[in-house]
């Protein structure tokens, strides 16, 4: 089972299978980086290596974009006319960053670093809504969460799993302010039935967790017609986000965060083309990733246009990850990728919502407790500005459609004569 691969010099190492070389990184520049063996198979010491895949890839392909003197007008320029779909040079570096930082030996390596302090603060005070609850990264982050005291609104489709769901945090956190929601994320009338009751409550909402979603190898469409993959993601953050806009203002500080994917950065988003209906066979993995890249932009686009309003919006990815849904979609990919565990990949989105990290910036993408870059540079994945724009109005139109009319105010009308009589009748009984 797995593959047998040179990964550097026969000098350097033996020739390793994948499954059975159980490394992690302790952390040094990115000159210098050490591997050891937890099993000590294939290694019987310590091998220091001169420069690691990452140093590389940071280093020497120079393929994530950086604090660059480009500026953004001559950066779109570029990206002009470039078609959209994979980009080669950026499916090598997602490669190579998913070989060395994505998968689980990743996290071992920036583990290593983390203050555990940092997930034991308490959150007694505060509300967190996380769609997609009831498995994988919802259900770790909802469990995390519960454990620390907060509030917990879990967003789930089924009812059954959900409330199975919540009854085990319960039970494991001690916690029994965890309530369940029974939304369909893809379902714009229930986003919207469930959006206007919770506003109207009054309730504050400190963090909003968009994570809910779908990758599907077929095209299907909803009941309203949208396509499943757009309709799961984009619609589902663009209306949530938008609807609890006003839960969000009643608290200081209060957080957006969306659960991308590093799938994303090697396919450049067809701004035309949200619900991929012009390819002639249907890519899910390339849907999927239309759709991650639209919730980045539109997650920069909240950030400036909410500024003013004390809330942040941040986006974030977990690596490599398997959970159910990926164990479906994919099925091979735990066994030749070595992913991260739920727990692991969940460890950015519960550290995001237990600690400040997340209000202090706005815009972002962060990965393993850190910032992130979102595009590769010579991938040319970046769309334009223009194209942004077309993104942002294809679901504004979507959410002005479903969105309710506001009453318009009653008409004046000349009293009649029989009004004029029961009105004097009224005034004969008062007096």
């Amino acid at each position: 089972m797995g593959w047998d691969f040179q990964l550097f010099t026969k000098s350097q190492l033996s020739k390793v299978h994948l499954l059975d070389l159980r490394t992690m990184c302790d952390r040094k520049s990115l000159g210098e980086i050490q591997f050891r063996s937890r099993t000590m198979r294939n290694f019987k010491q310590f091998c220091t290596l001169p420069t690691s895949p990452f140093h590389q890839h940071k280093q020497l392909l120079d393929l994530r974009t950086k604090n660059t003197t480009m500026s953004e007008q001559h950066e779109d320029k570029q990206d002009e006319g470039v078609a959209p779909g994979y980009s080669w040079p950026a499916v090598i570096g997602f490669n190579t960053m998913g070989l060395t930082i994505y998968n689980r030996f990743g996290y071992w390596k920036h583990s290593a670093s983390y203050d555990p302090k940092d997930l034991e603060a308490s959150v007694a005070s505060q509300t967190f809504m996380i769609t997609g609850a009831n498995s994988g990264l919802g259900y770790e982050t909802a469990l995390a969460v519960a454990k620390q005291q907060g509030n917990v609104i879990m967003i789930c489709r089924n009812q059954e799993k959900g409330e199975k769901a919540r009854q085990e945090i319960i039970k494991e956190s001690g916690n029994p302010n965890v309530e369940l929601e029974i939304v369909d994320i893809a379902r714009p009338q229930q986003i919207r039935n469930f959006t206007q009751r919770f506003v109207a409550s009054g309730r504050k909402l400190d963090v909003l967790a968009i994570n809910a979603g779908c990758l599907v190898h077929d095209r299907m469409e909803t009941e309203e017609g949208y396509e499943l993959t757009f309709a799961s993601h984009t619609i589902h953050q663009f209306l949530m986000t938008e609807w609890l806009i006003p839960a969000l203002e009643r608290t200081p500080g209060s957080r957006v965060l969306t659960t991308i994917s590093a799938g994303a950065y090697p396919v450049r988003v067809d701004a035309d083309d949200l619900e991929y209906k012009k390819p002639l066979i249907y890519d899910g993995y390339q849907s999927y990733a239309y759709q991650k890249r639209a919730q980045l932009y539109l997650t920069q686009h909240w950030a400036k246009k909410y500024a003013d309003k004390g809330i942040t919006f941040n986006c974030w990815h977990p690596g490599w990850a398997h959970t159910p849904g990926v164990a479906l979609a994919m099925p091979k990919f735990f066994l030749l990728l070595a992913p991260r565990t739920s727990a692991q990949g969940a460890d950015t989105l519960i550290w995001l919502c237990l600690t400040d990290a997340a209000k202090k910036v706005t815009g972002k993408i962060f990965f393993d407790r850190d910032l992130e870059e979102p595009d590769f540079k010579y991938g040319r994945t970046r769309s334009t500005d223009t194209e942004k724009q077309r993104i942002l109005d294809y679901i504004t139109a979507i959410k002005n459609k479903w969105s309710v009319p506001s009453q318009p105010a009653m008409p004046k009308v000349a009293p009649t004569l029989d009004t004029k009589v029961k009105n004097m009748a009224s005034d004969a009984v008062s007096a």
